[in-house]
């Protein structure tokens, strides 16, 4: 652990969804927060319609396999987020965001989803920054 809050991201596949919101957090939080995503089934790469719609917004997400949402990854996060998946209990504090395909072309939707998460996890700093206790 860094001594940062740690959130995660967490989608089914730890492809899209999740490394955007894991991106989105770096760049609005800054250093404040350790950001991570994870994944029910990870898959073997990011989706490529994922790491071009971030690169036109100026983030890098890269290419590399999913990781695994376990309750070990978990233990030591202060919010756990679920993009459109079901998590359990994890023993810390989860919010789960429903962000549906919605219509278009593979790219049109990834830059819809890139658009509502970037929104999501801006209205998450907010709600992390006013309930994080004031430093001693």
């Amino acid at each position: 652990m860094t001594g940062k809050p740690k959130v995660i991201f967490v989608c089914y596949q730890n492809a899209g969804r999740s490394r955007m919101a894991e991106a989105y957090l770096a760049a609005l939080a800054g250093d404040r927060y350790e950001s991570s995503s994870a994944g029910l089934e990870p898959a073997d790469h990011t989706h490529p319609e994922a790491i071009q719609v971030m690169a036109e917004d100026g983030l890098v997400v890269d290419d590399r396999p999913g990781k695994r949402l376990t309750p070990e990854l978990a233990a030591d996060a202060v919010r756990v987020v679920a993009i459109n998946c079901t998590v359990g209990d994890l023993g810390v504090p989860v919010e789960s965001w429903d962000m549906p395909d919605g219509p278009g072309d593979k790219l049109e939707r990834a830059r819809a989803q890139r658009d509502g998460i970037r929104s999501h996890v801006a209205a998450l700093v907010g709600r992390l920054e006013r309930d994080r206790p004031p430093a001693p």
